[in-house]
């Protein structure tokens, strides 16, 4: 009898352990879903009302864009911070005005909203809207580079748009030493 309940809770432990690791790998994707559609909520207002919208009422960040690559539709929050990665992707302030002269960065993450970004092909086409402005871009170049690397954010002479990941995609290394980058122009 003591075998069988020792065999039981040794089970219900297992169980219980293996369900509390498929909830927390699974927060995360529901958080980031969950997250955009709050933000393409609030992208819609920022359409109606001409005025930068918060997606929640406690949010630090506003959103600034539509990113439409292929398929898959993201909406583009400001200020590029940790705690603002895990809702989406986000333009880096210091880099220049999404649509303007310069090279305008976004970072997401390559688990959730930019997973995708292994598949993208050269002169693949990318779309991005912002109130009153609709700007195409076209991959030119795709390239894996050091985390240390820098030089990807340098500003350019003509209107850029470069995405940044970690690499490699698949990888269980929370930080990887690499970054997926692709960089596409203004189409004119």
């Amino acid at each position: 009898m003591k075998s069988l309940n020792k065999k039981k809770l040794i089970s219900a432990s297992i169980f219980l352990v293996g369900f509390i690791l498929v909830v927390s790998a699974s927060y995360i994707q529901l958080k980031a879903k969950l997250a955009q559609v709050l933000i393409a909520s609030a992208y819609t207002q920022q359409l109606i009302t001409n005025s930068p919208q918060r997606p929640w009422p406690w949010a630090d960040t506003t959103v600034l864009a539509k990113l439409e690559i292929g398929d898959n539709t993201h909406y583009i929050l400001a200020d590029a911070s940790m705690r603002n990665l895990a809702f989406g992707p986000a333009h880096m302030s210091q880099t220049s005005a999404l649509g303007e002269q310069g090279n305008s960065v976004i970072i997401g993450h390559r688990d959730t909203h930019f997973s995708h970004l292994q598949h993208i092909k050269v002169g693949q086409p990318i779309f991005v809207q912002q109130v009153g402005k609709n700007t195409e871009y076209r991959v030119e170049e795709i390239a894996i580079v050091d985390a240390s690397e820098v030089s990807v954010l340098d500003n350019l002479p003509l209107s850029a748009l470069t995405l940044i990941t970690c690499y490699p995609f698949n990888d269980i290394n929370p930080n990887p030493k690499q970054r997926f980058v692709v960089r596409a122009t203004k189409v004119i």
